[in-house]
């Protein structure tokens, strides 16, 4: 079934978006489960990285599940070696900018679930090797050199949703040393993570400490000795604490 299924892909140029979708979703969950089967199917490959190339020509359904494809199918240290070594042939930093750019762009649900899909492709896991690291540190850098002030931007915006998918991305990206220097390096960044006043819901609060814990065990050598002090302030206070405004007394006004 599944050679017939990859021959779709090199004999039709056009095909519905529900069909599309499908196969999308079908062949993601096979190299998601075995990243050699990136190199067993590359008319898929070439499809998908083919549609993020061109993601601006889109429809919202579709460049939704082209982005949340590649970030589940890149998300392995297996499959971003395999990329890597074909780094040239797949265009993989004109994928990444154009990652970068649907991110700048569109309605908020779209940079929401943009962001989710950059997550996931970053992810951080225990025991990442050296070159699994430089992979991700490279891919990131390829996003733009503005992504960084942009994600730094959104972490105080007033969208609720776009806050919480920026959090949950620096989060992810904070498991990495690189991350922790390239973030801290960019203005506002330190601050506008300490914002917690901003935070209605327990989630972004609790994610904003969580980010503030992991700065602390991954920058002791990267973050500056007064702004450390700072974080670790933040978290003996805790996440979820406010901070008490002034009494006035109006007898003696």
């Amino acid at each position: 079934m599944i050679q017939p299924v990859n021959r779709f892909f090199f004999i039709t140029s056009i095909c519905s978006i529900k069909f599309f979708i499908a196969f999308l979703k079908f062949f993601g969950h096979l190299t998601i489960a075995n990243a050699e089967c990136l190199s067993r199917f590359p008319k898929f490959l070439d499809s998908l990285l083919d549609s993020i190339y061109h993601f601006d020509r889109l429809d919202a359904s579709l460049r939704l599940n082209v982005f949340d494809t590649f970030g589940a199918v890149g998300s392995s240290a297996a499959a971003k070696k395999f990329l890597d070594r074909k780094s040239e042939l797949f265009r993989i930093e004109q994928v990444m900018n154009s990652f970068g750019v649907a991110i700048a762009s569109g309605p908020i649900d779209l940079r929401v679930r943009h962001i989710d899909a950059l997550a996931m492709l970053l992810r951080f896991r225990d025991g990442e090797d050296h070159e699994t690291e430089a992979i991700a540190n490279k891919w990131y850098k390829w996003l733009g050199d503005p992504f960084s002030s942009m994600i730094v931007a959104y972490l105080i915006r007033p969208f609720p949703d776009l806050r919480m998918a920026s959090l949950r991305l620096v989060l992810e990206l904070i498991g990495y040393k690189w991350a922790v220097g390239t973030l801290c390096r960019t203005s506002n960044f330190l601050d506008n993570v300490m914002k917690r006043e901003i935070e209605t819901t327990a989630e972004g609060r609790q994610c904003r400490y969580d980010i503030v814990c992991k700065l602390i065990d991954n920058g002791e050598t990267i973050i500056p000795p007064e702004d450390m002090i700072k974080l670790k302030l933040f978290r003996r206070e805790g996440a979820f604490f406010v901070e008490r405004k002034p009494m006035i007394d109006m007898e003696n006004d």
